[in-house]
């Protein structure tokens, strides 16, 4: 049999001799923990980024399963991993609710395109399944809550949530924040962006209803 190919092994930088419990203070006064340059760091950040990336070792294609009736929440699902996850359960046979801001950025699908791709890629594998899209936006919760409360309405199980929506970084401080001195653009509630965004305890309340209602 061929043997398997292996991953190229990582060059050792200056970051990963760092003992994986050294203290957080005065690490510049320690040789082998120094901060190290500018280009050093981006360069080793680079590595990091890339590390995993490398598709000859990944599943191609992903196995196949078999989902068939199971209902599914994935939020942030008309683009990016959202979007490739809702397909992908799509293909097996579950019935999707896509969590999407009503109005995407132009590098954005519309929902309504993607809710489309879904239905056709489970037809594609002999599935009919039920798909929608609601809208959410994470820095809104009034949102968050109607979205959450639709749900509940609907008295469905949930099988499996995919709490994917997410932002990895900041976007500019709006001129009006930044006149009362604020250095991170807030949501319309007064959080932080990213962090309202980011967090996923904002379906909570949804979650744990349907948990104590399925027990």
């Amino acid at each position: 049999m061929p043997s398997e190919s292996k991953p190229p092994a990582e060059e050792t930088t200056l970051f990963d001799t760092i003992p994986y419990d050294a203290p957080l203070t005065n690490l510049h006064k320690a040789p082998l923990m120094r901060v190290p340059p500018d280009t050093e760091f981006l360069a080793w950040a680079k590595a990091k980024a890339k590390a995993g990336n490398n598709s000859e070792h990944l599943p191609t294609p992903v196995p196949s399963s078999s989902l068939k009736g199971k209902r599914i929440l994935i939020t942030g699902s008309n683009s990016g991993i959202g979007r490739e996850a809702a397909l992908q359960f799509a293909r097996w046979g579950t019935h999707l609710i896509l969590g999407c801001r009503p109005n995407p950025p132009a590098h954005e699908l519309h929902p309504d395109i993607v809710v489309q791709e879904c239905i056709e890629a489970g037809k594609k594998e002999g599935h009919v399944i039920e798909v929608e899209w609601w809208p959410i936006d994470h820095s809104d919760l009034k949102t968050v809550s109607a979205f959450a409360g639709r749900w509940n309405e609907r008295g469905w199980a949930l099988d499996v949530l995919c709490s994917n929506i997410g932002m990895g970084g900041k976007r500019a401080v709006p001129a009006e924040q930044a006149e009362r001195g604020e250095r991170y653009r807030k949501t319309v509630d007064g959080f932080e962006e990213v962090h309202s965004v980011f967090a996923p305890f904002s379906l909570n309340s949804l979650r744990l209803y349907v948990f104590v209602k399925g027990d």
